[in-house]
């Protein structure tokens, strides 16, 4: 459940300015339960909040709003929260025993970093065949955000027929492009697909994977002093979108890149998920 959509509908919760909203998605508590789960004097300090009974009256307020918009429980929201949170695996048997292995906590926005030419994309198209190939039963799509303007939909194909997939144009048809070439745009694309999906829109449900292919691609044309402070902030936000659209059910993995440090600069380098 969105966190961002009930407090808003609260008395108190609704004073949050946009930056306390990225504060909590921060520190990975973008639900309803989440918060719930929170201890006040952490909410309270994270928060910067003087008064301590303003974030228990929040939180009041919420579970009185749940009360009335459906009869729920905690363990509705947590089989809610179950449900969202679905471990689809990458299709790749030797990476999904490491990152088992590796025991992340779960949900996780995660983020591929390489130089130009080590393989990036051909990953990425990796993770949306398995993916599509692995929903037959229950048909989910992958979004794949384009930044570089060079999706090649043979090469999609081409990996199909070499998988003899049964349904070569249904996968095909299920990994949806878009193609993005700013930080607004990108960020606008993450909005409503939100929106969509809290609006609870069919096409949007059905989107279960977010692949973005190459982020640095859409902030390369800022680069003097000012414009990497305004590029610094356009990340956090789309950080904070990532996570609240993963929060809802969808994986999100975006591509990143590294370049020598007299290349672009220190800004560059700055990991998107440390946002």
């Amino acid at each position: 459940m969105d966190l961002r959509n009930f407090l808003k509908q609260t008395l108190r919760g609704k004073e949050l300015t946009e930056y306390q909203y990225n504060l909590l998605a921060k520190n990975d508590i973008e639900t309803v339960q989440e918060f719930l789960k929170a201890d006040l004097p952490k909410l309270q300090i994270l928060l910067d909040i003087k008064k301590p009974h303003s974030v228990y009256d929040i939180k009041v307020e919420l579970i009185d709003l749940l009360g009335k918009e459906k009869k729920c429980t905690f363990a509705t929201l947590y089989e809610e929260e179950k449900q969202n949170n679905l471990d689809h695996g990458t299709g790749i048997e030797e990476l999904d025993k490491l990152l088992e292995a590796i025991g992340q906590p779960f949900p996780r926005v995660w983020e591929i970093y390489g130089e130009a030419g080590v393989g990036k994309t051909e990953m990425m198209y990796t993770f949306a065949i398995n993916f599509v190939c692995q929903q037959r039963e229950q048909p989910r799509h992958v979004l794949f955000i384009d930044c570089k303007g060079d999706f090649e939909s043979k090469r999609i194909l081409q990996i199909l027929q070499e998988l003899k997939y049964p349904q070569p144009d249904e996968a095909m048809k299920a990994i949806k492009v878009v193609n993005v070439f700013s930080d607004e745009h990108i960020i606008a694309v993450l909005q409503a697909l939100l929106k969509q999906r809290l609006e609870k829109l069919e096409e949007a449900l059905a989107i279960g994977l977010l692949l973005i292919d190459c982020l640095p691609a859409c902030f390369l044309h800022l680069r003097s002093k000012n414009e990497r402070m305004l590029a610094n902030s356009q990340l956090t936000t789309v950080a904070s979108l990532l996570r609240r659209l993963n929060a809802s059910g969808v994986g999100c993995i975006v591509g990143n890149a590294s370049f020598p440090r007299d290349e672009l600069g220190k800004y560059q380098r700055i990991c998107l998920l440390d946002k």
